[in-house]
């Protein structure tokens, strides 16, 4: 009869040569950045869904972007996401003409874009980040237009405020007053620009497309 001390250190060894194997099927997380590094292999990354759209075919393409960095990710069938939510990506890293991109097994909604608040100084900081995206700000209202308003982090200036442009189709459940303080859920989108004589832009205003708003009560 086969010793028990035998038996039990063949046992420990099974299970640590599983949990090595498992740890190494597991895909490496990496930054968007790091993407072009690992060609041919599984990986997981996240980012902010910033274009998607829906294939002949069926199928799903987005970028998602991560700081500065946009990489293509591709999935067969449709993938319930929207631009501006957060999702983490699993799947293979491949070159598709002289780009890169993970071809997605899985696809994890991290957080949705209506639920992701922003500051509104971070947002006029660094518009360019969020250009074309769908953002959710709170801040208070400055000025009212028949079709606009201003949305300021503050009730007593203007320094950091963003113009709001009401859409035909929006439902304005409730009349905006001056200082109230409201949520702004729209797309932020670039204006008109102006340029000089030589095409150089030299002004550009962004402003929010609203989509739905509500008062904050404090």
């Amino acid at each position: 009869m086969m010793d028990k001390r035998f038996v039990v250190g063949f046992a420990a060894i099974g299970i640590a040569v599983l949990y090595l194997v498992s740890g190494f099927s597991q895909p490496e997380e990496i930054a968007l950045k790091d993407v072009k590094n690992s060609e041919g292999k599984n990986v997981t990354a996240k980012g902010i869904v910033v274009e998607k759209y829906q294939t002949k075919n069926g199928n799903t393409i987005m970028d998602i972007r991560d700081d500065n960095t946009n990489i293509s990710v591709f999935h067969e069938g449709y993938v319930d996401a929207e631009i501006g939510d957060e999702i983490r990506v699993t799947g293979k890293v491949q070159k598709y003409k002289n780009m890169y991109e993970i071809v997605a097994s899985e696809i994890e909604i991290l957080k949705r874009w209506d639920e992701n608040h922003i500051e509104l100084r971070q947002l006029k900081s660094n518009p360019e980040k969020y250009d074309g995206m769908n953002i959710n700000v709170t801040g208070f209202v400055t000025s009212i237009r028949r079709n606009k308003f201003n949305l300021s982090d503050d009730q007593n200036t203007t320094n950091c405020s963003i113009k709001v442009v009401i859409m035909k189709s929006t439902e304005l459940t409730e009349l905006l007053f001056k200082n109230q303080k409201i949520f702004v859920k729209g797309k932020f989108v670039k204006g008109k620009t102006e340029c000089d004589e030589n095409g150089f832009v030299y002004r550009f205003e962004y402003f929010i497309e609203l989509d739905r708003y509500g008062v904050l009560n404090e």
